[in-house]
């Protein structure tokens, strides 16, 4: 399974982000497609955090501590401020009032909770690391449940989404296992994949006290659910589409902090559906390729000094 994600993580990324971008265009209406991602495209988000603690181990494996924090930084900070910026800019022209959270706060795109959930993760990597090589599964289901209780206890501060963040540690730390001991799928691990994965969908769709259940079982549930979209690789490859999937999950920040500003102003023009199917198309690409390219050359610019 090891050797599978490592060659298909890039591909899986872009499989998430087209998943969380179906979920916010609620605009969209397309019966049975939209109803599903509606749902379920939210699920992207874990996959990308079960990925991004894949991707950390590989990471603590090549450099310490010190320069694994550094690199993270690099990969957010640049991304995250001018993601920031030009949604405040956008505000200010447009003259939206967002009293929600400081400004230093939005400036750096702080207050989406993703970012504050992929910021803990890396925070905590470093230490998860160390215990899952010492204790391994008992390692494992220790931090899990650390992480749950902190969900259930710890109450939501306005914009500080803290408690979702550490809902979607248990995935990221299996993430993290699989990477370290590489997974051996037997027939009693897709069984038992199979039925979390189907309470993670009827807890999904039950909703009310038990809303949240269904992270906890889809964290269990996404070795299989990862190596099942493996298997898709070839279809999408066969239907050209395996490169569009592909840059989706290369440009997966990016487009994470544009597309659902794009999604509330397009909807408020006044033209017909695939019109603004075509606007946004055109729009978030646009932004996605400005904001990595000069991402990108901040980085550069900063290792060349």
């Amino acid at each position: 399974m090891k050797e599978t994600l490592s060659v298909n993580r890039t591909f899986l990324m872009g499989l998430a982000m087209i998943g969380i971008v179906c979920f916010h265009h609620g605009w969209a209406v397309i019966p049975g497609f939209t109803a599903f991602f509606s749902r379920f495209g939210l699920w992207g988000v874990d996959i990308f955090l079960f990925l991004s603690g894949f991707g950390c181990v590989y990471a603590l494996n090549k450099y310490n501590t010190t320069t694994f924090w550094r690199k993270r930084v690099m990969r957010l900070l640049p991304t995250c401020l001018l993601a920031g910026i030009l949604v405040y800019c956008a505000d200010l022209y447009f003259h939206v009032e967002r009293t929600i959270t400081y400004l230093p706060v939005r400036l750096l795109s702080i207050h989406r909770w993703y970012i504050q959930a992929i910021m803990i993760c890396y925070l905590l990597c470093p230490l998860a690391y160390f215990i899952l090589k010492k204790y391994r599964v008992t390692g494992l289901l220790f931090m899990v449940a650390i992480a749950i209780i902190i969900n259930m206890c710890l109450p939501e501060v306005k914009v500080w989404k803290i408690n979702w963040a550490f809902g979607r540690v248990p995935v990221f730390l299996i993430g993290m296992y699989i990477a370290l001991f590489d997974l051996k799928m037997m027939r009693w691990h897709y069984i038992l994949s199979g039925i979390c994965l189907l309470v993670a969908v009827v807890t999904r769709c039950v909703g009310g006290d038990y809303a949240f259940l269904w992270a906890y079982f889809l964290a269990a549930a996404m070795p299989f659910v990862c190596e099942t979209l493996c298997r898709l690789r070839e279809i999408c490859i066969r239907l050209k589409v395996y490169r569009f999937i592909e840059i989706m999950g290369i440009c997966s920040l990016e487009i994470y902090l544009t597309h659902e500003y794009c999604y509330w102003a397009i909807p408020e023009i006044s033209v017909p559906l695939w019109c603004r199917y075509i606007l946004f198309l055109i729009v978030v690409s646009i932004l996605v390729w400005g904001l990595k390219k000069a991402a990108d050359l901040i980085v550069t610019t900063l290792k060349l000094r």
